[in-house]
């Protein structure tokens, strides 16, 4: 919701819409990659911690992780493609769309949707996982352990970033990290604690990892990051989250990739301008908000998450 609400920024100051507080919250909404690149270490520990050495448990975890990102991102792609072809046909010839559909490339200005370029990322560590399965479990940890260091090491010692030794991958290991100190972590820092850890992390980001990159915005916006998925961690231990915000939660993805889509739409096709021109900006920027997270829902529980069951019971 982070990322929308940041790249949704645009069309709120395209329609004359003022609000101070509220753009400077929006403004550091990229912090959602982040957020969604720690969440995928833990979720990858937690999916490939109980899986036994060899080729079969690989398979396993490639062909689940691989369905879960494709089958949600490529009928997207389609309705991203589509709407270029029919508004912006120019734009087909400056990007590559093979390695777009493809998700193997990083560069999100020649991608069809583009904030894609976090699940190149994203395969990439899963291969980084699917290769550790090879090993016994109690040395797995320091595979990500090495990435981790090596990501570092590269990061302060150059200034240009490069994908396969890429920052980002510090962040995924934090959310590994997490995922295998978490019960450790319980017994000293408690919900207060986190609290007050997820408050200093936060102001830290705020004072200097705004448009930061390399270390520092891993020293910032990931420790954020990490801190925050501890304490969620320790709430849902105590907590029962109401239904719908679980149900908000699985259709994330499906919202990741579906704003864009949204925002070219309304911008192409001239709704905004009709809307700002009619004096209706604001019912017209919230009812873009509102429905675009509804069609998020309706698209994950009809088509993503079906689709995706359906895929891996056949292929299991």
């Amino acid at each position: 919701m982070a990322v929308f609400l940041f790249h949704l920024l645009p069309v709120f100051n395209f329609l004359g819409l003022e609000s101070t507080w509220y753009e400077a919250v929006c403004s550091i909404g990229y912090i959602g990659v982040d957020v969604f690149f720690v969440i995928s270490g833990y979720v990858m520990a937690q999916s490939s911690g109980g899986l036994s050495v060899g080729l079969d448990s690989v398979k396993s975890f490639a062909i689940k992780r691989l369905l879960r990102v494709y089958l949600g991102f490529w009928p997207m792609f389609l309705l991203m493609l589509l709407l270029f072809v029919v508004y912006q046909p120019e734009f087909l010839s400056t990007g590559n769309l093979v390695l777009s559909f493809l998700l193997l490339n990083p560069v999100q200005e020649q991608l069809i949707i583009p904030p894609a370029w976090s699940l190149t990322y994203e395969l990439y560590f899963y291969l980084i996982i699917a290769l550790s399965l090879f090993l016994l479990p109690k040395y797995r940890l320091w595979v990500v352990v090495v990435m981790f260091l090596v990501s570092a090491v590269s990061t302060l010692l150059s200034d240009q970033d490069h994908f396969f030794i890429s920052y980002f991958l510090m962040e995924f290991a934090l959310g590994y990290f997490v995922y295998g100190f978490a019960n450790r972590l319980k017994n000293y820092i408690d919900i207060k604690s986190a609290l007050v850890l997820v408050s200093l992390s936060m102001a830290a980001f705020v004072l200097w990892g705004i448009l930061a990159v390399g270390v520092t915005r891993v020293l910032t916006a990931g420790l954020f990051s990490a801190c925050l998925l501890h304490l969620l961690l320790l709430e849902t231990r105590q907590l029962i989250l109401p239904v719908w915000l679980q149900k908000f939660g699985d259709a994330s993805y499906t919202l990741y990739l579906l704003h864009m889509i949204v925002i070219n739409a309304v911008m192409a096709t001239g709704m905004s301008q009709w809307f700002k021109d009619q004096g209706l900006a604001l019912v017209f920027y919230i009812t873009v908000v509102v429905l675009t997270v509804l069609m998020s829902l309706f698209l994950y529980t009809k088509l993503e998450k079906p689709v995706y069951k359906s895929a891996v019971k056949k292929l299991s």
